[in-house]
């Protein structure tokens, strides 16, 4: 497990395993018959089946050797106390699970190998990072969540107020409705009403009541006509984007802030009510809602990100220094013993050669450490051998003996 390639074999098993899952054919991924409709079964498919069990066993011996190692669940630091390796261990399981015969269902276990591309933020580091960094700043970004939907809110409420009906304006064929209906021109779908002017009439089906001759004249729409067709169409996000309703009000406020099509729903206000008007709620909006909201999202994000990698840091500064002085309270311990087995040494010699340079021939005998005599001739024979050990040229004669030997061997037939 501590092997530095360990980590990077199973990132590329992972990497391999997930370009097969992407390039698999999903309409044969619950079939394991070998045609469809006379069709028959893509090579990919068929790839992605005979290497299923070559994955699920790699990644079955991954999750064997951590578990062996920091054991299952009982102690802390185990492997499944860990979030990442308890969906690991899911996936490992849900994989052998498939291959337990008269098994009913293994389709829906089929559908648990996708997750397998999401091991990849466990095995990476960065991405491990990354991932845990938006988990651990959920409590912080909930806040600006609720400070988001305010904003949102607000501006889904002037919105309401101010353009209700507005998007449903448009050029007509007539003056006034006429026969329950009030046709539009076909060529000109934009919102009229204020930027955008009609070379007839301005209207919309809702507001069908007109001063005529200082009367209040109402005009009847059929009802088998629906007074909201006109709003879908592909130009108006098929009637998504309006501001008749508080509910559609704030997914139009929601998608300015994405700023996807913000403007040409800034242009349809200014069309139909107000250039001015338009152009100020919605450059507001944008920077409320995207630019200030968005940058202190970024900011909360990236103080947790550097808090995170600080524990990190620490965490395997910690581990080092210990490690460091493991390993120096290790070389002491060589280097005491080593001293020690110097000492003994030396005193050995010591006593050594005291007794062979002042044994005279009237002294008493010496004794061994069993008791035996050591004659007076044994200490000159020994002294005598270590010091022409000491010669240079002697360990040279010895190498020269060696050459010798060897090229005599060589030279036997």
């Amino acid at each position: 497990m501590e092997w530095k390639h360990f980590d990077n074999i199973i990132i590329f098993l992972i990497a391999c395993n997930s370009i097969l899952l992407a390039i698999m054919d999903y309409r044969w991924k619950d079939t394991d018959s070998s045609t469809l409709e006379g069709t028959p079964k893509p090579l990919t498919n068929a790839i992605v089946d005979e290497s299923e069990i070559f994955f699920t066993l790699c990644f079955t011996f991954e999750a064997t050797v951590k578990i062996l190692s920091m054991g299952l669940i009982m102690s802390k630091g185990c492997y499944l106390r860990d979030g990442w390796n308890c969906l690991d261990f899911a996936v490992v399981v849900t994989g052998l699970l498939q291959f337990i015969p008269g098994l009913a269902n293994t389709s829906a276990l089929r559908t648990f190998r996708l997750f397998r591309p999401l091991r990849s933020l466990s095995a990476i580091p960065s991405m491990k990072l990354l991932v845990n960094t938006l988990l651990n700043s959920v409590r912080q970004l909930s806040n600006i969540l609720v400070l988001d939907n305010f904003f949102i809110l607000t501006f889904a409420i002037f919105g309401l107020q101010m353009w209700q009906g507005t998007m449903h304006q448009r050029c007509r064929e007539t003056e006034r409705p006429v026969n329950g209906t009030w046709p539009i021109v076909q060529d000109d779908l934009r919102i009229c009403g204020s930027f955008h002017s009609c070379s007839v009439a301005c209207g919309s089906l809702y507001e069908t009541t007109f001063i005529e001759n200082g009367t209040e004249v109402t005009y009847e729409i059929s009802e088998d006509i629906d007074k909201s067709e006109e709003l879908k169409l592909l130009e108006f996000n098929y009637g998504i984007t309006n501001f008749d309703e508080i509910g559609g009000a704030y997914l139009t406020i929601f998608q300015v802030t994405t700023l996807e099509g913000w403007a040409d729903i800034m242009n349809m206000i200014q069309d139909g009510y107000n250039i001015y008007t338009g152009a100020a709620f919605f450059v507001v909006c944008v920077v409320t809602c995207s630019y200030f909201l968005l940058n202190l999202t970024v900011a909360v994000m990236l103080d947790k990100f550097k808090q995170l990698n600080q524990e990190n840091t620490d965490r395997a500064l910690h581990k080092y220094e210990k490690n460091q002085k493991r390993v120096q309270e290790l070389k002491e311990m060589n280097s005491i013993m080593e001293l020690r087995s110097q000492v003994s040494w030396s005193t050995t010699l010591n006593s050594f050669f005291q007794n062979a340079i002042y044994t005279d021939p009237g002294d008493p005998p010496q004794v061994d450490e069993a008791g035996h005599k050591i004659g007076r001739y044994k200490f000159k024979v020994c002294v005598l051998c270590w010091k022409m050990a000491q010669i240079p040229l002697f360990n040279s004669f010895i190498l020269l003996l060696i050459v010798l030997n060897t090229i005599t061997l060589a030279s036997d037939q």
